[in-house]
């Protein structure tokens, strides 16, 4: 049918089944976030091997990269029941984001930090994201973690949720607080 040629949107038709491919690619993605399989890891090497792969873009890009753990509770995050693939894709997406957030001079800092128990609330494990690039607006942050929600340009919405949901598997909790000065993402993990 050479006259399919001739139809209004058909060079547009190849860009369109690209994005509904892309956006199928992200549903199944999100979908397969389903189960966790649990093992004992040390967060702490996850983290390290996190920073570590992303250093070389972190010099070119002059941005000061770095972890830190709380010296008293390394036992604690040296051995984490977790499942290390999925845990290791949710902070990966964190500091992703972040480094899409700064500019040069800027600086992405992880920390790992013991919460003890308060009141009725259990003791806890914090991995703490932080960056002093472009923050995000107010307005924005309580739909942040939505699937296909996104207000990033070329963005699927998909990595954020993905975070959120490994943290709910984990029966853990995120939240984000964002102001000029600094934007946080904090992980909690139940001991």
């Amino acid at each position: 049918h050479p006259e399919a040629k001739d139809y209004k949107y058909w060079d547009q038709l190849h860009e369109l089944i690209a994005d509904m491919e892309h956006i199928m690619a992200d549903a199944s993605l999100l979908n397969a976030y389903n189960h966790i399989n649990k093992e004992e890891i040390n967060l702490i090497l996850l983290v390290q091997n996190i920073v570590n792969s992303f250093m070389p873009q972190a010099y070119n890009k002059n941005i000061d990269l770095s972890y830190s753990v709380e010296a008293d509770y390394e036992d604690l995050f040296s051995s984490y029941l977790c499942d290390a693939t999925k845990l290791k894709q949710a902070i990966t997406n964190l500091v992703k984001n972040a480094f899409e957030a700064v500019q040069p001079g800027n600086f992405i800092h992880i920390d790992l930090k013991y919460l003890p128990k308060k009141d009725s609330s259990p003791a806890k494990l914090s991995i703490i994201i932080s960056d002093n690039g472009t923050p995000i607006p107010q307005e924005l942050q309580e739909n942040i973690f939505t699937p296909f929600v996104t207000y990033k340009k070329g963005g699927s919405g998909i990595g954020l949720a993905i975070v959120k949901k490994v943290v709910d598997m984990h029966f853990g909790c995120i939240s984000v607080e964002s102001n000029e000065a600094l934007t946080t993402f904090t992980i909690q993990l139940p001991l």
